[in-house]
C-alpha cells in the first residue's frame, strides 16, 4: 500500500501548515510604558505568510483615570499596519480588529508589534494585552 504525504508533511515544519491558522500570545504590558513609546515583538510572521485578520483583547485597566495609553499593531516595517491608535480602555475584554491590512503578504520573515505609548502627560498602568493573529500559509 502507497503513503501519500501532504507538502505539510513532507516539508515536517508544524509551523507551515497549509490553510488558515492562529497565533495567539499574551503580551504582558509593563509600566516603563508609562514612560515613552515601547514595541512589543509578539508574534513570528514567516516568510509565505498572509496576515488575513488581528485581533488584541486588552487584560486590565491599563489607564489610569484618562485616556492615556495607546495600542497600535502593525510588523517591523509599519508600526500601525493592522490596527491605529486604539484606546484599550478599563481593560473589560473588550476586543479590537484590525481597520486595516487584511491579507498582507509576506515575502520574507517579520514580526508582529503592538507599540504602546502614553500622551503627553498621560500616566499609564501595567496590565496585559492577548495578541490573536489568523495567518494562511501558501
Amino acid at each position: 500500500m502507497a503513503t501519500q504525504v501532504s507538502a505539510a508533511a513532507a516539508a515536517g515544519n508544524p509551523n507551515r501548515t497549509l490553510g488558515l491558522f492562529v497565533r495567539q500570545f499574551t503580551v504582558p504590558v509593563d509600566a516603563l510604558v508609562t514612560a515613552a513609546t515601547d514595541d512589543i515583538e509578539c508574534l513570528p510572521i514567516l516568510a509565505g505568510e498572509t496576515v488575513m485578520d488581528v485581533v488584541i483583547v486588552p487584560l486590565g485597566d491599563m489607564d489610569t483615570g484618562a485616556a492615556a495609553l495607546r495600542f497600535d499593531v502593525g510588523d517591523s516595517d509599519d508600526q500601525d499596519q493592522y490596527i491605529v491608535g486604539i484606546d484599550p480602555g478599563t481593560g473589560d475584554g473588550t476586543a479590537f480588529k484590525a481597520t486595516v491590512g487584511h491579507g498582507t503578504h509576506y515575502s520574507a520573515d517579520n514580526k508582529l508589534v503592538l507599540t504602546a505609548s502614553t500622551a503627553a502627560g498621560g500616566t499609564a498602568a501595567a496590565g496585559s494585552v492577548q495578541v490573536i493573529m489568523y495567518v494562511q500559509a501558501d
